[in-house]
């Protein structure tokens, strides 16, 4: 194995975490308990984060699930490393937010539109992956069904992350597009195996399993802003101060995965809409996971905190 690359005496990972913050909203983005917890230990659970992140190539590595539960082995039986995340995974983020934006996926069922995303993330170098026992990708209808019955809750989340580039038309357009994916029969019948089954031989590499008997409790999700960044998820679970364990979102990722939807002449348009149905789509996830207390924290580079930090906890 080479030698990591030193700039000073520091490797450049080193560097790089050195140079993040986190940003952490002063309410939770979901409370069903009525509790709080403490800035002191949110900023300390950011700590474990940060330490728990390792410098990767996004276009090298495989992508999993947000999921914070300790993870096992892959399929294969190999042992797995830090991955970029998205809700359910590269490939069934990548479905989702192609439906939300209302991309044609010329094919009659889910499974067969699974294949074409997959396909398409696949030329563009993205390379499959995702776990077990997996809430989003299993659930799909369910936070589709979310979005479709609690617009005012989903766009005000969405509205709460995007500022002043949110745009109401093109938050109505996202929650319509969930009730029309949900008013057809194209999903009857969606399970989790249904990512498994398109990716054949390929899934022993690309979805993992998850370490027995590990319950969702994490109590923050922490968005990753800052790219090549990807989380050690199960490090994190072992050392954290609450939870156990923290929802990990890398939004470089994400927009990666959004470029390869959102090319051609209707570019422009796409991409905001994509943005949307990001925001919108996480805070949907956020509801239907079995987490009942959630706060967000944003980890960026040092002197890129938001403009406006009258509602974070500082």
């Amino acid at each position: 194995m080479s030698r990591p690359e030193r700039i000073n005496g520091l490797t450049v990972e080193s560097r790089l975490l050195s140079n993040l913050e986190a940003v952490i909203l002063n309410q939770p983005i979901k409370d069903l308990t009525g509790e709080s917890i403490a800035a002191d230990k949110l900023y300390a659970q950011a700590g474990v984060v940060i330490s728990g992140l390792r410098l990767v190539d996004f276009y090298s590595v495989r992508g999993t699930c947000v999921d914070e539960r300790l993870r096992g082995r892959l399929l294969n039986g190999q042992d797995t490393g830090p991955r970029p995340a998205v809700p359910g995974g590269p490939d069934i983020w990548g479905l989702a937010l192609a439906e939300l934006i209302g991309l044609p996926l010329a094919a009659s069922t889910g499974q067969e539109r699974l294949a074409i995303v997959s396909h398409s993330l696949k030329a563009a170098n993205i390379k499959s992956g995702g776990h077990l026992k997996c809430a989003a990708n299993d659930g799909l209808l369910v936070w589709m069904a979310y979005i479709r019955d609690n617009p005012d809750q989903v766009k005000a989340f969405a509205r709460s992350q995007l500022d002043q580039k949110y745009d109401e038309g093109m938050a109505d357009t996202v929650v319509d597009q969930a009730a029309n994916l949900l008013a057809g029969t194209v999903y009857k019948g969606w399970s989790e195996k249904i990512l498994g089954e398109v990716l054949a031989a390929e899934a022993g590499e690309a979805i993992e399993q998850l370490a027995d008997g590990v319950e969702h409790q994490a109590q923050t999700i922490f968005r990753i802003k800052v790219p090549n960044l990807a989380a050690d998820v199960s490090w994190i679970y072992r050392h954290s101060i609450i939870g156990p364990g923290s929802y990990i979102m890398n939004d470089p990722y994400s927009s990666l995965i959004e470029n390869v939807l959102t090319s051609g002449p209707d570019a422009v348009r796409l991409t905001a809409l994509a943005r949307h149905a990001r925001e919108i789509a996480l805070g949907a996830v956020a509801m239907v996971v079995p987490n009942k207390l959630l706060y967000q924290g944003d980890i960026v580079q040092i002197g890129h905190a938001l403009q406006n930090d009258t509602d974070t906890l500082r």
